[in-house]
């Protein structure tokens, strides 16, 4: 990753109290990461710090959109993303291991990257499925994808019923010979 003074925040100088602090994010936001999945988003990031005698806090609120392929019909889609985290700067002369929650710095120190922070919390911010709000009634649904899907679904009353442990045949292969046996009759 490239050090770039845009998300480092000099906190030495700033009086007690709360600060606020915007960035506009980018592709060459993660071209510094190396992360080609986030190519094409854009973010705005607000940051609250709130710089106390004897700690930071610093809140985020990140919103944004990530274009993806959709899981359902592969068409591209415009997910949307939203993440608010608080983080704890606390000092210390004596090195301490860093939780989620919390980061330690040094007394020496004057100022904090933000960078990593960001990054991270908009990749887990990011949801596992990704779909568009309602699948198959958007414009840019691929209709012809999600009916051969349609047709590929068993019926409920195909599925094996559940294994209650007296059955020697495993649910989870009688599940898969059905839906092969499925494909075989189509």
């Amino acid at each position: 990753m490239k050090k770039s003074d845009e998300f480092l925040v000099q906190f030495e100088g700033l009086k007690l109290g709360s600060h606020h602090f915007d960035w506009e994010i980018n592709d060459s936001f993660f071209d510094e990461f190396d992360d080609v999945e986030f190519g094409g988003s854009h973010f705005g990031v607000e940051m609250n710090l709130l710089k106390e005698s004897n700690m930071l806090i610093l809140e985020f609120d990140i919103q944004g959109n990530v274009p993806f392929a959709c899981d359902l019909c592969l068409e591209d889609i415009s997910v949307p993303v939203s993440h608010k985290d608080r983080l704890i700067v606390k000092f210390s002369s004596e090195p301490q291991e860093a939780t989620e929650e919390m980061v330690v710095l040094s007394h020496n120190d004057y100022q904090i990257d933000v960078k990593q922070f960001i990054y991270e919390y908009i990749v887990l911010s990011v949801p596992f499925r990704r779909v568009c709000a309602s699948p198959g009634n958007t414009p840019q649904c691929n209709v012809e994808v999600l009916s051969k899907l349609k047709e590929f679904n068993l019926p409920e009353e195909d599925l094996p019923e559940q294994n209650t442990g007296n059955e020697e045949e495993n649910t989870d292969w009688s599940a898969l010979n059905a839906l092969k046996d499925k494909f075989r009759n189509n």
